[in-house]
């Protein structure tokens, strides 16, 4: 863990009594999903969906995270088309199977809708500086 990366919140445990909670920040968990998209040996559609939360929330990488995943790839041999393939597979078929189970229906549906696009769209976004 990063130690930048670390935030603290006031988190009330009652009316009267507040309690300081450190977690990491939406940036952080933005690097720890964008390497397990990459990482995994099998693609989750659950990751990139993710993703596409964090994004969507304002979480970015700044130039420090962007080097520690740039260290990943090169460490694990991930090149442009590594990421494509995987970015492509993201699509109706591992979307349905693992998450409409997951999301309401009113949510799923809306990504369902044009393919799980939105979600291939956060994912080239997220790693447009290596593709």
């Amino acid at each position: 863990m990063l130690e930048s990366e670390i935030e603290e919140h006031n988190v009330a445990i009652d009316d009267k009594e507040f309690a300081k909670v450190k977690s990491a920040s939406r940036e952080f968990l933005l690097l720890q999903k964008a390497e397990c998209f990459l990482l995994r040996k099998f693609v989750k559609a659950r990751d990139a969906y993710d993703i596409h939360q964090l994004r969507s929330r304002g979480a970015a990488l700044v130039e420090t995270l962007k080097g520690h995943l740039s260290d990943t790839l090169s460490s694990h041999e991930i090149e442009t088309e590594d990421i494509v393939k995987r970015i492509e597979w993201i699509d109706d078929k591992p979307c349905r199977t693992e998450l409409q189970p997951l999301l309401p229906p009113a949510v799923f549906d809306g990504l369902a809708e044009d393919g799980c696009k939105r979600l291939r769209d956060a994912l080239s976004d997220l790693y447009r500086d290596w593709l």
